[in-house]
């Protein structure tokens, strides 16, 4: 018989996750089923969202934490993380504390699944001890994620069993003569949407009660403040005598003004130029005058009309439906096996109730009170129970800007869509590639091919979920990041982006493209953006004189051309103050921007960049590295593309600074000519031909080392260069020289900003 347990008496089992693409939070949601019926109580949350003074209180908790970038960890769990990190923190603040740690990462990545090494072994300086070994899924696996994944969950599952109330329970109990039964199969659980079709002479109100909710959990929780937000803050705290509430996190939709195509038109790759008009954000921090160079624009982007338009099709929607959407009323009580309680749960043959302590509600605890009355939702019943999603909209609203149908569909997604299939043979292959004995085939058919929701309902016409219960089954449209590629110093009410538009071919030849920068590259002047702003990860020295290197191949030109225009907009106001004229259009000039529109510099490109560019010359012969000192100047940039000709991004205005003597510009082609011996030119190797520069700038004047670009193996490579030329041209044994560069990254002179 299966043992019954309120969810109410049941222990509480923190399931934390750190998720920047959404996939540790999904397994993190599988997780939470998992032990719920095993007769524990999930909280569900993101790490910033739990309150850490309950972490020591909590006997057992589980983590499954992504790794971001150059091994930094996600932005959902940053907070806790710093906190984490206190030295104030007693070594045995978290003794007693059991926990069991996964890491999701890719290993063609240096610093793989970085951040669940680390906050594991930051537990266990804090004195928490492992419940199992920790385990480490990695996604270029034959089964990906998912083969590591349940084979961790398998031994969690194990571990839990002995603890869980539901086996003490049947342990004391003479009428339990088996273990208690666990049944993982899907089940259809109560619905949590309405859906309603309202008359087609229903207006849509401009006031959406759940918009709220749905960005909150996509905002930067480091996002800057518009000026409104800022001063509502102020109001409040001022009313109230208190500290303001948190702002509601809505995007600001700037207006798109310039779009142009960085690369030529022959070149395979499609770069894209974009300038957004953020004035109407104010001056506050993040606002036209307020982000500093290195900063980061997180886009919120659309899906495709032509993917919209096959998604309703298969799914049977008409896009011009006008809905309303609600939460449906919660479910009566359950145990923690999963059965609803009735009157009569835990009655003997003869009718009387047994009193079994883990079947009464305790009295609430410290526990209870921190975590709150709910079983997860990462922020309590509220925000549990809280309506994600517009009230009233379209169909074609919908699913242009809230759910993501064009993503690949989650392991959850084919279990619950088994259980909506009339055809027995395609409910069979859903379950397949929803249990883990088919996690090598959902990660072929669904992981690499990157099938949409629209393909898979396709590939299974008996199955159609209505579609209150497809707003369970498809995640919502989440944000991308981009880092910004212009200073508010020398471009003061504008953003300028550098993207690359993201377009492939499966393993069987199928094309995709990216669902952000596909939709980007279709925008017209005048189109709007919504966005947040939020800080980067570079610090920048704040004499504009102290020297920097900049390494920024590809689009990762972006930061660099920011920090570029802050910099020498800054020497050059310092300059004209200590002249007494003041100046902001000679900083300007000197910037090579004059303020205004970079249309100019996107449309004057090709020509720059191209075979016969006497400009494009000049910046690859500018390499100085004997120069003196006091005649280099403080700003060095590699930069490393395929062709001169065809992706040398930002080739004019760089050549220029570079001839007016403002940057030292190295280059590398690495599809043009091949090295002295052979081989391609890479960034890297830049860096090893002026090591003398380099260690100079580095060692004798404190230069600062900033990368940006591919995660995968640019960076690791471009960190051995530095290196090697401290111990080269700079004196330093191999030991010292890695010593100094820790140094310098502990910091933050050495810095890498870096993305998948």
């Amino acid at each position: 018989m299966a043992a019954e347990v309120s969810e109410a008496a049941a222990p509480w089992l923190p399931i934390l996750y750190g998720s920047q693409t959404g996939t540790a939070q999904e397994v993190a949601e599988y997780l939470e089923g998992m032990v719920r019926r095993r007769g524990f109580r999930p909280w569900l949350g993101s790490l910033d969202a739990f309150p850490l003074e309950a972490l020591p209180l909590t006997g057992l908790a589980v983590f499954v934490i992504a790794t971001t970038g150059d091994g930094e960890p996600p932005d959902n769990m940053k907070k806790a993380w710093k906190f984490l990190l206190r030295r104030a923190l007693p070594g045995d603040s978290l003794a007693g504390m059991k926990f069991a740690m996964l890491g999701l990462g890719d290993t063609t990545y240096e610093k793989y699944c970085a951040a669940a090494r680390r906050l594991g072994a930051r537990l266990g300086q804090l004195g928490a001890t492992p419940l199992i070994s920790a385990g480490y899924a990695d996604e270029q696996a034959a089964g990906g994620i998912w083969q590591e994944v349940d084979t961790w969950t398998q031994a969690l599952c194990q571990a839990l069993l002995p603890l869980s109330p539901m086996a003490q329970l049947a342990a004391t109990d003479d009428d339990m003569d088996e273990p208690p039964y666990i049944d993982d199969t899907p089940v259809l659980e109560p619905p949590l949407y309405t859906v309603e079709v309202l008359p087609p002479s229903t207006s849509v109100p401009a006031e959406q009660q759940g918009l709220a909710n749905f960005y909150a959990p996509l905002a930067p929780p480091d996002a800057y403040l518009t000026d409104a937000e800022a001063a509502a803050a102020a109001t409040a705290a001022a009313r109230a005598d208190r500290p303001p509430p948190p702002p509601q996190r809505m995007p600001f939709r700037a207006t798109l003004r310039v779009n142009a195509r960085l690369t030529s038109a022959a070149h395979a790759q499609d770069v894209r130029h974009l300038e957004l008009d953020v004035s109407g954000m104010g001056r506050a921090r993040g606002g036209c005058g307020g982000y500093s160079a290195g900063d980061v624009a997180v886009v919120h982007p659309q899906n495709a009309p032509a993917g919209v338009a096959a998604f309703a099709k298969v799914a049977g929607l008409d896009l011009d439906a006008t809905l309303r959407i609600a939460r449906a009323p919660p479910p009566p009580p359950r145990s923690a096996a999963g059965a609803a309680l009735s009157p009569s749960a835990g009655a003997s043959e003869d009718g009387a109730l047994r009193q079994d302590a883990a079947a009464v509600a305790a009295e609430p605890s410290p526990l209870d009170a921190l975590l709150g009355g709910s079983s997860g939702g990462g922020g309590g019943g509220a925000a549990a129970a809280a309506l994600d999603l517009p009230s009233v909209c379209t169909v074609r609203e919908l699913l242009t800007r809230y759910l993501d149908i064009l993503g690949a569909p989650r392991r959850a997604f084919f279990d619950k869509a088994s259980l909506f299939a009339r055809d027995e043979e395609e409910e069979e292959k859903l379950l397949d590639l929803g249990s883990t004995a088919g996690a090598d085939l959902l990660h072929e058919y669904a992981v690499r091919e990157r099938r949409t929701h629209a393909e898979v309902l396709q590939d299974f016409p008996s199955c159609r979920p209505p579609l209150a219960r497809l707003l369970e089954m498809i995640p919502r449209l989440r944000p991308r990041a981009f880092s910004i590629a212009s200073s508010s110093l020398a471009h003061p009410g504008q953003v300028h982006l550098c993207v690359a538009v993201v377009s492939y071919k499966t393993r069987y030849k199928r094309e995709k493209a990216g669902v952000c920068s596909t939709w980007l590259a279709a925008l017209k002047p005048g189109d709007t953006v919504p966005l947040w702003l939020r800080p980067g990860t570079f610090r920048l020295p704040r004499d504009p004189h102290t020297p920097v290197i900049l390494i920024g191949p590809g689009t990762g030109i972006a930061p660099m051309r920011s920090i570029l225009q802050q910099r020498q907009f800054e020497r050059a106001a310092a300059a004209a103050a200590h002249d007494g004229s003041g100046s902001s259009s000679g900083a300007a000039a000197a910037t090579g921007t004059n303020g205004g529109s970079a249309a100019h510099t996107a449309a004057t490109e090709q020509a720059a960049a191209g075979q016969n560019g006497s400009a494009a010359s000049t910046a690859t012969d500018n390499n100085d590295d004997d120069a003196s000192p006091s005649s280099e100047p403080p700003d060095t940039l590699y930069f490393g593309c395929r062709h001169k000709a065809h992706d040398f991004h930002y080739a004019a205005e760089l050549c220029a600074a570079a001839a007016a003597r403002r940057l030292r510009l190295r280059t590398a082609f690495s599809r043009d000519a091949p090295r002295p011996g052979g081989g391609k030119w890479y960034v890297q190797h830049r860096i090893a031909e002026g090591a003398a520069a380099v260690a100079r700038a580095v060692l004798a004047r404190g230069a600062h080392v900033y990368v940006s670009g591919s995660a995968q193996s640019m960076p690791r490579d471009v960190r051995a260069a530095v290196a090697a030329a401290l111990v080269s041209a700079g004196g330093l044994s191999n030991e010292e020289a890695e010593r100094y560069l820790k140094a310098m990254e502990r910091e933050g002179r050495y810095a890498v900003e870096a993305w998948s």
